[in-house]
């Protein structure tokens, strides 16, 4: 696809931390067309929720991903998704969590409050029993994270001038 000639992006996005390989780090790195850009969902920052869960990664492996990435690709930004509140959650395991948030340091992150969902193996094995309004106090401590880390990612930026590729106009406003 680096070949392909045009002016063009291309973002790697993994839906799952057991399909990010080093070659694919690598080719991140060394193509000119790939955005440094990279979303990995961690989901929870606790084996045991993960195992819960029915994730096929442990905390141990993906934050060895991410120091492959921070590595390979040293101004790659990070995203994530996060799910606070899954049944069981423990405030131990939710503090995994938060450390994951303060030690990768995300650029993104999409924090979802867990909500069970027909058909999965959560809303028939496990009852939702995280209160809400811990779930919401989970979320908050975890999007305060966030913002400080997104904004010191930002304010780096500060004076530099990078290229940009418009992906869309609609209206006269340029997305991208």
């Amino acid at each position: 696809v680096n070949e392909i000639p045009g002016n063009f992006w291309v973002r790697f996005v993994s839906s799952n931390p057991w399909d990010m390989s080093h070659e694919t780090i690598k080719a991140v790195s060394e193509c000119e067309k790939m955005c440094e850009y990279i979303h990995l969902p961690i989901q929870a920052g606790s084996d045991t929720t993960l195992q819960r869960m029915n994730r096929h990664h442990t905390v141990n492996h993906y934050m060895g991903l991410i120091e492959k990435i921070n590595t390979t690709i040293p101004n790659a930004a990070i995203t994530t998704d996060i799910i606070v509140g899954f049944p069981g959650e423990t405030d131990k395991e939710f503090l995994g969590t938060k450390k994951v948030m303060e030690d990768v340091r995300y650029d993104q992150a999409f924090i979802a409050q867990y909500s069970p969902r027909p058909g999965t193996i959560a809303e028939n094995v496990y009852p939702d029993d995280v209160p809400q309004q811990t779930k919401k106090e989970r979320h908050n401590v975890l999007t305060e994270i966030l913002h400080k880390t997104a904004k010191e990612h930002s304010d780096a930026m500060i004076g530099s001038t990078v290229p940009i590729l418009a992906e869309s106009e609609k209206d006269g406003m340029i997305f991208g």
